[in-house]
């Protein structure tokens, strides 16, 4: 499963300022949700619950080429595991 926080108060926050947190980021409708918050130049923490090397070049490479690198953050974390939230 995937889904997404999204931060903004619009009219109210700086475009580079609207934050979305995206859960299942590694999947594809996650990886397409990123590069498309991306695009639309949101900051985004793109939540992982493994961060391979093969899951986290692809999301890496889908800021690199929106041009946005910095406004992605790669967070691994397991949703079901208690002990980690």
């Amino acid at each position: 499963p995937f889904g997404a926080l999204l931060f903004s108060q619009p009219g109210q926050v700086a475009e580079k300022q609207r934050h979305a947190v995206v859960t299942g980021a590694a999947g594809y409708l996650g990886r397409e949700l990123c590069a498309q918050l991306l695009a639309e130049n949101w900051r985004v923490t793109a939540v992982v619950r493994q961060a391979s090397a093969e899951r986290s070049s692809a999301l890496v490479e889908l800021a690199r080429s929106a041009g946005s690198l910095g406004d992605l953050e790669l967070l691994s974390l397991d949703l079901m595991d208690e002990d980690a939230l």
